[in-house]
């Protein structure tokens, strides 16, 4: 997957950018508050879909110029505002912020206790964190492994709670992995995978409704992202994290709250 995803690349926007603004997508249906930090934000399509909300400013900020001065020539609006600096020294001229929001970040960085502390010290006291990272489980350290060299710290399930633990409660686990729709599985991977297709038969239902409604409505779909297994995959969705599923995930997503700071 590209690291900078910019709407530009129609080739690689077709391909990935489903995955991105679903995020965000779910991001709309739990921010708090009116300041909304959106860290490393790339050229910041995803801060701007935050800040269609008229009572909510949004701030984002990533380290590329090059992604910032995009990203102002493209998104910028009156509730947006887009920094060109590094998070980690970064110094915030205002109030803490009610929401921070941290996708595909964490796992690019040497030190991720480091940047979970950081992001707390930027947090008002029980604001909230939406955060994800790649289970490593399912990429460097999967049976058929996923390398990339831009991800310095992948976490597994447990690593990624003690990374967030010191200073936020979870709240809610969520993940974003592939939906596997009729018609595209052969025989075996059919058998393989049928639990996971067990769970996901009304969101294919859902899925198939949605396309006929568009269809006698004459509205276009999003494009399909295509995948590393393109003969399972055609989208992905975010479903709550279930016990079982721990391991299995593609990308983790978790809802966190501040803990009050220790005295």
């Amino acid at each position: 997957m590209p690291e900078r995803l910019e709407p530009a690349n129609t080739a690689e926007w077709s391909q990935f950018g489903h995955q991105h603004l679903q995020r965000y997508r779910f991001a709309l249906q739990h921010i708090e508050g009116p300041r909304v930090l959106d860290l490393a934000c790339g050229v910041g399509y995803g801060s701007y879909v935050l800040s269609q909300s008229r009572d909510r400013d949004v701030t984002g900020i990533d380290l590329d110029p090059k992604a910032v001065a995009y990203g102002r020539n493209h998104y910028q609006n009156a509730r947006l505002r887009l920094i060109q600096g590094d998070a980690l020294k970064w110094e915030n001229d205002g109030a803490p912020f009610d929401t921070i929001i941290s996708f595909e970040t964490i796992e690019h960085l040497p030190d991720p206790v480091a940047f979970v502390t950081r992001i707390a010290s930027l947090v008002r006291p029980d604001g909230l964190l939406l955060i994800s990272a790649p289970n490593t489980l399912q990429h460097k350290q999967a049976p058929d492994p996923v390398q990339n060299e831009f991800h310095l710290s992948e976490p597994d399930y447990a690593t990624f709670h003690g990374w967030l633990s010191p200073h936020f409660s979870i709240e809610a686990e969520w993940e974003q992995s592939p939906v596997y729709p009729p018609g595209l599985e052969s025989v075996p991977d059919l058998a393989r995978n049928s639990e996971i297709l067990q769970s996901h038969w009304w969101l294919r239902a859902a899925n198939r409704i949605e396309r006929m409604l568009r269809t006698l409505l004459g509205l276009r779909r999003p494009p399909t992202p295509r995948s590393r297994r393109p003969h399972l995959v055609a989208s992905t969705d975010i479903l709550p994290l279930l016990p079982e599923r721990r391991s299995q995930c593609e990308v983790f997503i978790f809802v966190c709250r501040r803990r009050p700071a220790m005295g």
